[in-house]
């Protein structure tokens, strides 16, 4: 059974205390789905989540549109709606993409406001060091999407900032159900991570893109053969299901 963040409660059922239900139920369920509560794929039923929100299905609807348009979840139509599944070729373009936005954005937050964007990034790093050490990784994967963020807050470019925030929930998700639990793995990426911010701290812009493509392009190509494999293990569980239940 999917859990949902945890919000305040009353006689069993949970009440959102923004003023915006649709708002309420979509950033509920955003942070559920960034969090890899969800399987990808999975259909979302309107009466189920308008139960346990206590609120009537049109906010509801309103927030899946909402979840929609940022790709989060895919309606169809007589069909119902699903948390998005992407392709293997979808998950290498998208891993283009952030290579592309992440340079730059690096590029102007460097110009802009160095020392600032550093110091959190700093911050972020012996965070993310911490959830390691506690084996919460839930919390690295929130403080990872963090880190990559900074690049961004610091810009000075709404509209490129505007753009990476559409795809950010979708890469955490990612992350939540595709990224490698091997330790040679993460201390991989957290050195990677590091040595980003050194970079970074010097005013590298050149060198921390450098690093950014190469942590980028592996976890893309990571996250795609993962999804390979899952494919591959979920169709012969489907085939071995039927051939059971036909009795062949």
């Amino acid at each position: 059974m999917t859990r949902f963040p945890q919000t305040e409660r009353q006689a069993g059922r949970c009440v959102l205390r923004d003023s915006s239900l649709a708002y309420g139920v979509a950033a509920e369920l955003r942070t559920a789905i960034m969090d890899g509560a969800f399987n990808l794929g999975e259909p979302l039923s309107e009466d189920v989540i308008s139960d346990i929100f206590g609120v009537s299905r049109t906010p509801v609807r309103e927030a899946l549109r909402e979840l929609q348009a940022e790709g989060l979840v895919d309606i169809v139509p007589k069909s119902g709606t699903y948390i998005f599944r992407p392709s293997a070729d979808e998950i290498l373009e998208l891993g283009d993409c952030r290579i592309r936005f992440e340079a730059w954005a690096v590029e102007l937050a460097i110009a802009g406001n160095k020392e600032g964007a550093a110091n959190d990034l700093a911050t972020l790093l012996a965070a993310m060091s911490d959830a390691l050490d506690a084996d919460d990784r839930r919390e690295y994967n929130r403080l990872d999407a963090r880190f990559h963020l900074t690049f961004f807050d610091h810009c000075g470019n709404r509209y490129l900032q505007r753009a990476y925030r559409m795809n950010v929930a979708r890469i955490s998700a990612l992350r939540a159900h595709l990224a490698s639990r091997t330790a040679g793995a993460t201390a991989t990426s957290m050195e990677e991570h590091a040595l980003i911010v050194e970079r970074f701290r010097r005013g590298d812009a050149a060198g921390v893109a450098a690093v950014l493509e190469r942590h980028i392009l592996r976890t893309r190509d990571s996250y795609a053969s993962a999804l390979r494999q899952r494919e591959v293990v979920e169709s012969g569980s489907k085939r071995d299901r039927l051939v059971q239940k036909l009795g062949r």
